[in-house]
């Protein structure tokens, strides 16, 4: 299986605290990712604190960065209950050899609520067609102002 995630060495996105493994990560909620990524660092304090979950090491799944044709090394696999608000499920994580900014993929974010894709654009469009509507009545309730003048 070929994953596709974007890792990101910029703490400049905006970042979500996610519960991991009963430990709190800040993430990147990446809608473009297949998979949600963990770099050694950060798995090997996760592993100091005591995570709680099931690792799998050597692990045959082969990540691609963006635009790139050479695989990310992958150090192993872990599955745990992952958290955000009141939204639980159990998620896949893959540990690479590489750091970068933990990665949220589509899945998961979409699991927990984080994502709504279908329904963001459903409600963007609402707005839009309602921010239309009051620009149209604005602009007819000024046209006859002028002519009642």
């Amino acid at each position: 299986m070929n994953d596709y995630p974007f890792l990101v060495n910029d703490r400049k996105e905006p970042m979500l605290n996610i519960n991991v493994g009963s430990q709190v990560l800040d993430m990147l909620v990446d809608s473009g990712a297949s998979c949600n990524i963990i770099g050694v660092q950060t798995w090997e304090k996760m592993k100091d604190r005591e995570i709680q979950c099931t690792f799998k090491a050597n692990s045959n799944r082969k990540l691609y960065a963006y635009g790139s044709n050479q695989p990310l090394p992958v150090k192993g696999t872990f599955n745990c209950d992952v958290k955000c608000g009141n939204n639980t499920t159990k998620a896949e994580f893959v540990v690479v050899n590489s750091n970068g900014v933990p990665l949220l993929g589509k899945q998961t974010e979409m699991e927990m609520g984080v994502l709504k894709i279908g329904q963001m654009w459903l409600l963007s469009m609402r707005k839009a067609r309602r921010s239309r509507r009051t620009t149209h009545n604005s602009s007819k309730e000024l046209e006859n102002s002028k002519r009642t003048k």
